[in-house]
């Protein structure tokens, strides 16, 4: 099959096919910038990206800059990329940059975890690890903040939330010997002395000093509550919430 006519020419050591694909595939900077900013924004909406960003945010835009500067102007924002799958894109790369900061900040700094097993529908089958993180950073400030949020694939047993816990510390380069410190509710599956991941965590970490999560204490105690205290139940169901 023959070339096309535009395939065999060249200017400046670059073929015509080159030219155009560059000319129509190429993002400007300043687009792109703006992009991941429209991105971090609906992220934190937690709206839907399709109806947030393409049907409504660039809409908008067009619109505003037409009416208040120029038609022209208009037409430069057309190249923002803010489709459904490039908003995706960019929430999972502000996502795992947020996840790669976090564990500079962790690497070579004692810390403690706090995890939860937690189910997001009424039929209990979407379960997730979760995992919050503690520690001291290089500035001596106290930092506080979500590391990892896994859905379970297999079961909730042990072993299984040890590898998601293990696997993770393994992509992000964190060592175990700095882990001082393990707070998880009182299933057996999280604080059980023999096979629980309490105890899978200690052999790994042998610093880590596990402890009964405070909450889950307190609403266990509330279940055997006398008549004169049940005003203490809407708050205890606040911090269960929580």
């Amino acid at each position: 099959m023959s070339r096309p006519p535009c395939a065999s020419k060249s200017y400046n050591g670059k073929n015509c096919l080159e030219i155009l694909f560059f000319k129509f595939l190429h993002t400007p900077a300043k687009a792109q910038l703006a992009s991941f900013k429209v991105a971090y924004r609906i992220a934190k909406c937690k709206k839907a990206h399709t109806i947030v960003a393409e049907e409504l945010v660039l809409s908008a835009v067009l619109d505003l800059v037409a009416a208040m500067i120029e038609e022209s102007a208009a037409q430069k924002i057309k190249a923002l990329p803010l489709s459904n799958d490039a908003i995706c894109r960019r929430v999972d790369k502000i996502s795992d940059n947020i996840n790669d900061q976090l564990a500079a900040k962790m690497s070579g700094n004692e810390f403690s975890l706090h995890l939860d097993e937690a189910t997001v529908s009424a039929s209990n089958k979407d379960a997730y690890l979760i995992c919050y993180v503690r520690f001291i950073d290089n500035d001596d400030n106290i930092v506080e903040d979500l590391l990892f949020c896994k859905p379970i694939l297999t079961n909730c047993r042990a072993h299984e939330l040890f590898s998601l816990l293990n696997i993770f510390f393994q992509e992000n380069n964190l060592e175990w010997q700095y882990c001082v410190g393990l707070c998880t509710d009182g299933a057996r599956a999280m604080s059980g002395r023999f096979s629980g991941l309490r105890t899978l965590v200690q052999d790994v970490a042998v610093n880590a000093k596990w402890t009964h999560c405070l909450i889950h204490r307190e609403v266990l105690a509330s279940q055997q509550l006398s008549g004169d205290l049940s005003c203490c139940q809407n708050c205890l169901k606040l911090l269960s919430k929580l």
